[in-house]
């Protein structure tokens, strides 16, 4: 008759029993033989984990038609070959030449007619001799390039979604103070919008909004200059800049600007990273992939600076060397703004990932740990 106390086998967790342990013979050969072969399943799988990750952008050449696709037009129209950048990192933006519409001169509003504002739209801001003009990025997602003029001063304010960079142009810098009027190629590089300039066939160029230059055609090399702007919410533009104009959703356009984001899933986190061919990859220990920067450089030093690290409104200044940023957080609307420089330093706003592709030597700023770069 069984006991009902406890012998040592049914004490402890309930876990199966080792391979070969009980059991027929035949029972116990099996085990044998299938551990191996478990054993060797679970290394594939995470080979594969591991592969994927650091070769995503080749594994996506399989099955995406239109990445990378040579037969696409957008691929087909220009001499990729010949750019001063990787081909490989040149991919389709999964639209032709002029698929995503720039803007000329769109018509603008007065903040107290901009009803369709709400407090937390991110907008671009940019201010020149004395005006400001607001860039909702709501719009700007489905146009990248505004080519306006601020004060008298012919711009291009531009946006890539895919990276989250927000850059102005000066547009007279390309044909001898001749306003350029820049238009969406369809093309990216580093997952980043590239723009041709509008003009004849044999004077069009291609040009990246991170890298600012013309990396393919008669331009090749030629940098855009750019100016000051902040991202910030309306509701701060606003208050700072209670006669500030904004940009009108009367484009002239039949988009819907004021519903979900076609970039909704991807800002969170729900698509596979990255979406097109960068390198290289950011490291993400420090700073997670699509993380907000506020990237400044000079002409020997760049440095990240991250958007959401600030739990203080007090003004920080960061050096890079002989120059300078001073930096206001607002940590409520998740912002951060130059309030003044010192030198020849410029910045621009992105993702982590996007900055560090095109910036690899980039030191991060860390203001908690109080220290600079």
């Amino acid at each position: 008759m069984r006991s009902d106390s406890p012998t040592p086998e049914d004490v402890g967790p309930d876990l199966p029993k080792t391979v070969g342990e009980g059991g027929s013979p035949s029972m116990r050969r099996r085990r044998r033989f299938q551990f191996p072969l478990l054993v060797g399943a679970l290394v594939g799988i995470a080979f594969a984990g591991w592969y994927a990750r650091d070769n995503w952008m080749h594994i996506r050449r399989l099955w995406d038609p239109l990445y990378g696709d040579p037969l696409h037009e957008a691929f087909r129209r220009y001499p990729l070959a010949e750019a001063t950048v990787p081909e490989e990192l040149i991919s389709v933006g999964n639209v032709n030449k002029d698929g995503i519409p720039a803007l000329v001169n769109p018509p603008m509003l007065a903040a107290t007619d901009a009803a369709q504002m709400r407090p937390d739209d991110r907008v671009i801001g940019v201010s020149i001799g004395g005006l400001p003009r607001a860039y909702p990025l709501k719009i700007l997602e489905w146009h990248e390039v505004v080519n306006d003029d601020l004060a008298g001063v012919p711009i291009a304010v531009t946006y890539c979604p895919l990276c989250d960079s927000s850059i102005v142009f000066d547009r007279r810098a390309v044909f001898q103070n001749d306003p350029v009027e820049f238009g969406v190629s369809g093309l990216l590089y580093n997952s980043n919008v590239i723009f041709y300039n509008r003009t004849s066939s044999e004077e069009e160029s291609l040009w990246s909004q991170m890298g600012r230059t013309s990396i393919l055609g008669p331009q090749t090399g030629r940098e855009l200059p750019v100016l000051p702007l902040e991202v910030t919410t309306w509701a701060d533009w606003r208050a700072r800049h209670p006669d500030t104009q904004v940009l009108s959703p009367q484009t002239g356009h039949r988009l819907d600007y004021s519903g979900i984001s076609p970039y909704a899933d991807y800002f969170a986190g729900k698509l596979p990273m990255p979406l097109f061919a960068v390198e290289p990859f950011a490291p993400t220990d420090r700073l997670g992939w699509l993380d907000p920067v506020l990237g400044a450089w000079t002409a020997d030093r760049t440095v990240a600076v991250p958007v959401e690290a600030f739990t203080e409104q007090d003004a920080t200044t960061i050096e890079l060397g002989t120059s300078s940023l001073t930096v206001v957080s607002n940590p409520g609307a998740g912002t951060l703004r130059v309030v003044d420089q010192e030198g020849d330093v410029h910045w621009m706003y992105a993702a982590w990932f996007a900055w560090y592709a095109f910036q690899p030597q980039t030191e991060i700023y860390e203001p908690r740990a109080g220290a600079t770069p």
